[in-house]
Order: C-alpha cells, then structure tokens, then sequence
C-alpha cells in the first residue's frame, strides 16, 4: 500500500514526467508532494544551472515536510502505545 502511495505521489510531484506537461488539477495539488520541491530544487540546480541559492526554498520545505511528518510520527506512536507500560517492565 505504501508504494502504491510513493508512486502516485512520484507522478504528481514530477518524477515521471515534467510539471509543464500536467494538466491544471495536477499542478494545483503537486505543491503539497514532497518530490514536486525535490525536483524543483534538482531541476533548479542541474538543468537551469541556477547554483546553491535556488536551493534555499525547496531544501526548506522539505526540512518542514520532515518535521511536519516526524512530529505526527511521534504523536500517533506516543497515542498508540501509551498504555504499554514500561519499555522493558512487567505489566
């Protein structure tokens, strides 16, 4: 389920084909795909050979994407086995 998730998210963020070839729905939703600022910020730097400052953006975004996914990680394995007991203790 997971890779089936990973690859529709692969075609929206632009690792199939070239943003400029989506449809308008598609380029609408593609921001919110982490691969969408992965290849901005690959296609930034090799192919429009913009240099380290047209990395700023993507590279932030996907440090706050990370964190944004880390901290509701964290949130739903602390709600999910909160009632566990101890790590390594008898119940």
């Amino acid at each position: 389920m997971l890779a089936n998730d990973t690859r529709r998210g692969s075609g929206f963020g632009g690792c199939w084909w070239p943003l400029w070839m989506q449809p308008d729905w598609m380029r609408i939703v593609c921001p919110a795909v982490f691969t969408a600022w992965a290849m901005r910020g690959l296609n930034d730097l090799i192919l429009r050979q913009r240099g380290f400052d047209a990395m700023t953006l993507p590279v932030a975004v996907l440090v706050a994407y990370g964190a944004a996914t880390l901290s509701a990680a964290v949130l739903l394995f602390r709600s999910r086995f909160s009632g566990c007991g101890s790590p390594g203790g008898n119940n």
